[in-house]
């Protein structure tokens, strides 16, 4: 009974982290507080949201007035990730030349 419950709670906050937009008249200081409230109660619940999701809740219940803001958002994480991937790949090319230069040594 009580994991019913629980899946309940669960999915009437996540419908609302899903739903909630933000007023014209809204903070968004304010705004961002309430929707990180969702993302902590989610959490509490058992939930598990990997950053993105929770980074997506924020910015895609913004007002329209953000839209602008967003795009640049997305577009910072995505060149982020692209420099991350890229160091990664370097790192693992020097790894397996130092690997394979060091089984060379010792033939």
């Amino acid at each position: 009974m009580y994991e019913e419950h629980n899946r309940f709670s669960r999915q009437k906050v996540l419908k609302l982290l899903i739903t909630t937009q933000m007023t014209k008249i809204q903070q968004v200081h304010d705004h961002a507080m309430k929707m990180m409230g969702y993302i902590n109660e989610l959490e509490a619940l058992g939930s598990q949201l990997d950053e993105d999701a929770k980074t997506d809740a924020i910015i895609n219940s913004q007002s329209p007035s953000f839209n602008q803001w967003s795009i640049n958002q997305a577009e910072e994480r995505q060149s982020i990730e692209c420099i991350s991937l890229s160091q990664t790949d370097q790192t693992l090319e020097e790894e397996l030349s130092s690997i394979s230069g060091n089984q060379e040594q010792r033939r």
